[in-house]
């Protein structure tokens, strides 16, 4: 087969600056593979390639790199823990002790507690509040300020759950009688109201100072209330169900999951407004949901494990789903090859962050595309890993008891 002058196979010219717009000449033939309205059968025709007309190129996702800001090994680490905003990591060490970091990986401050207990952190590790859950014989809610303690609280049975806003102004905690708020905006911290409960407390979540969310086993669902007590909208219960939490980072959207012990039957997913209207719900296949939202609500990501029969052997596979404001499912990964854990889900989105079972760190973006992976078990397999709802920061233990700060930079 032959081309003219004009072609651009093998062989062909190469046309020098400011010539003319390269031309295809095709000799038709019957075997041509030119589609029937270029070339006829016999019949020359000649076709202008195509121009690509200028202007800005479509943007491009935001690509995610994974930097680590310090290792440090932990010998006597019980547990680990990340403040809000991932400005403050917190360190539980054997003998009750208690370590709050700074990003830096410097010592902030340290204190040390009478018995085993909780510590929830506020934005940047400023207030901590501190309790023993379940315990018949440890009824003291404690409140530190840089590591000093200002409230130190009695309350009228042991402690089911504790919440703490994000910028430690509002503190509340559940006993099998009662819901205790506080306000710890002044020096000397007061409690505000003591209101009756709906059932038997499951969670407590302060997603933002004026709003308290409080979650049942059974009947009682979930129950949002402010400040100063008042009911702002209930999500009905039902018998035999448990009810968990979760919200936004600036608590514009809230969730919560209902779900059996042990057993992924009705189970399912919402998200509501902070204002207590639903904008979706999803049924959850399987065990241990989890539910992360993105800042403004308009994204979630529900994980869950999938159990797996065939005769007398049991499998566990984990899932990710994600959807939009709509409740619409995107994209799902995950399964008996691919098990995935969700940790957090990316601000700036869309970016769902996730570990996989060989210590991967994947970042999958809106369309269920992996926009990052960072292999963090080179030297040590990843024991476990934490990281802040909005994805921001991430906390990984290894297998030879190093602890290991690690931040998202968008590029």
């Amino acid at each position: 087969m032959t081309s003219s002058s004009g072609g651009s196979g093998p062989g062909a010219p190469h046309p020098g600056p400011g010539a003319p717009s390269p031309r295809r000449r095709w000799a038709s033939h019957a075997w041509l593979w030119a589609p029937p309205f270029i070339a006829l059968l016999g019949v020359a025709a000649t076709v202008k390639a195509p121009r690509v007309k200028p202007g800005k190129p479509p943007p491009r996702p935001p690509q995610h790199r994974l930097e680590r800001l310090w290792s440090k090994p932990t010998p006597n680490l019980a547990a680990f823990d990340l403040d809000p905003s991932g400005g403050a990591v917190l360190l539980r060490l054997k003998g009750n002790v208690f370590h709050c970091l700074n990003p830096e990986g410097g010592l902030r401050w340290g204190a040390t507690l009478s018995r085993p207990s909780r510590l929830l952190l506020s934005r940047d590790g400023a207030v901590g509040l501190a309790y023993t859950p379940g315990n018949p014989y440890a009824k003291t809610l404690t409140l530190l300020r840089e590591g000093r303690f200002t409230l130190l609280h009695t309350l009228d049975g042991p402690i089911q759950a504790a919440g703490l806003s994000p910028d430690g102004t509002l503190a509340a905690a559940a006993t099998p009688r009662s819901i205790h708020l506080f306000t710890a905006s002044g020096a000397n911290p007061v409690q505000s109201r003591v209101l009756p409960v709906s059932g038997v407390p499951r969670a407590i979540l302060a997603p933002r100072s004026g709003l308290v969310l409080v979650s049942y086993r059974g009947a009682g669902g979930v129950v949002a209330m402010n400040a100063a007590g008042r009911r702002l909208w209930s999500l009905a219960g039902q018998p035999g169900f448990i009810y968990d939490l979760a919200a936004c980072p600036e608590g514009r959207a809230v969730g919560a999951l209902a779900y059996r012990a042990g057993t992924g039957d009705q189970a399912r997913a919402y998200v509501l407004t902070a204002a207590g209207a639903v904008l979706w719900q999803a049924p959850v296949p399987g065990i241990y949901p989890r539910l992360r939202l993105e800042a403004d609500g308009a994204h979630a990501a529900l994980g869950w494990t999938e159990v797996m029969r065939a005769g007398d052997n049991v499998s566990y596979a984990r899932h990710i789903a994600y959807y939009n404001a709509r409740g619409n499912k995107l994209w799902e990964k995950g399964g008996l090859f691919f098990s995935l854990q969700l940790l957090g889900v990316m601000t700036p989105g869309p970016g769902v962050l996730a570990q996989g079972a060989s210590g991967g760190l994947f970042v999958f973006g809106e369309n269920g595309r992996i926009l990052s992976l960072q292999r963090l078990s080179a030297n040590a397999p990843i024991q476990r890993a934490t990281a802040t709802r909005d994805g921001a920061a991430l906390v990984a233990l290894r297998q030879d008891q190093s602890l290991e700060y690690w931040r998202w930079r968008s590029r």
